[in-house]
């Protein structure tokens, strides 16, 4: 199956960097209406959990394929074939589409057993859609919202409420990755595709 990689012009480190991220957003939001609608298939957005407006970091680029190569190795083992694969890269770093004919509840649950399983899962955020394009969440399944990096509360609520520096956030997340790049320094996940 042949990737579609798309290049997103990045934006400035500025407001008008915060903007670009935005406008990214609702460009992915009509991405995907568009790719359920010429597929009819429900759809897996994978992205990071990246605070700030740098998102485009080679190290969280690194990060990203990594999920990328996890999601599409469990699709394998549990047998379901992805028909669609787009990579994007903008102003929200990097992103990827996978159009699978499979289960929406299916789906999140492989997506978030890599989140809780994989030693970078705490920062992948994939968005599960079902045909129709309704989002399938973790309350659909019984389970609670993530959890802050930092704290434990619900992460959204940590967000909305701004009770984190974005420094400390981001402190955080290197923590996690640059340690996996260096224990896996000579697997597939070291590189970028």
């Amino acid at each position: 199956m042949p990737v579609c990689e798309t290049e997103i012009a990045p934006g400035p480190r500025d407001k008008r960097g915060m903007w670009a991220i935005l406008a990214c957003r609702e460009n992915r939001v009509r991405r995907r209406e568009q790719l359920q609608q010429e597929y009819g298939l429900p759809a897996v957005l994978l992205s990071l959990n990246i605070p700030g407006a740098a998102k485009d970091a080679p190290l969280y680029e690194k990060a990203h394929v990594a999920g990328e190569q996890e999601f599409l190795r469990r699709c394998a083992a549990a047998g379901l074939r992805v028909e669609r694969e787009e990579v994007r890269r903008g102003a929200c770093g990097r992103e990827a589409f996978f159009l699978l004919a499979a289960e929406p509840v299916q789906l999140k649950r492989l997506c978030i057993q890599i989140e809780a399983q994989h030693p970078l899962g705490r920062i992948f955020d994939f968005d599960v859609y079902a045909g129709d394009g309704s989002v399938v969440d973790r309350g659909q399944l019984n389970l609670p919202p993530r959890r802050c990096f930092l704290c434990r509360e619900p992460a959204r609520e940590c967000a909305r409420l701004r009770r984190h520096s974005a420094a400390d956030l981001q402190s955080y997340l290197f923590s996690l990755i640059e340690p996996y790049f260096l224990q896996n320094r000579n697997s597939e996940d070291a590189g970028t595709a």
